[in-house]
């Protein structure tokens, strides 16, 4: 895991599938929306919105423009969910 840029982070999953990136896409939503921040007075509920690629062929720059704008569709859509737009694989689930 690191951390690309303001509250964006990457996650690389070597030899991993599709299915298998997805499902740990899946999970991270849903440990995440079991998490409260508290400032102050103020508890906050925490939600994630995750970008799923594969790198099929892809540069390591397509590879993080396809997650980012997987990512974007996720929040378009409803936020706390996952959005894949690997090649041949279009899928939206929501924690």
């Amino acid at each position: 895991m690191a951390r690309i840029g303001g509250d964006e982070f990457a996650v690389l999953l070597p030899q991993t599938d599709a299915d298998h990136a997805q499902s740990v896409a899946d999970e991270l939503v849903k440990a995440l929306g079991r998490q409260t921040a508290v400032l102050a007075d103020h508890s906050i509920h925490i939600t994630a919105s995750v970008g799923v690629t594969m790198f099929d062929g892809l540069t390591d720059v397509e590879a993080l423009a396809y997650a980012d704008l997987a990512m974007y569709e996720a929040k378009e859509t409803g936020r706390n969910r996952c959005r894949d737009v690997s090649t041949g694989r279009r899928q939206a689930r929501s924690a």
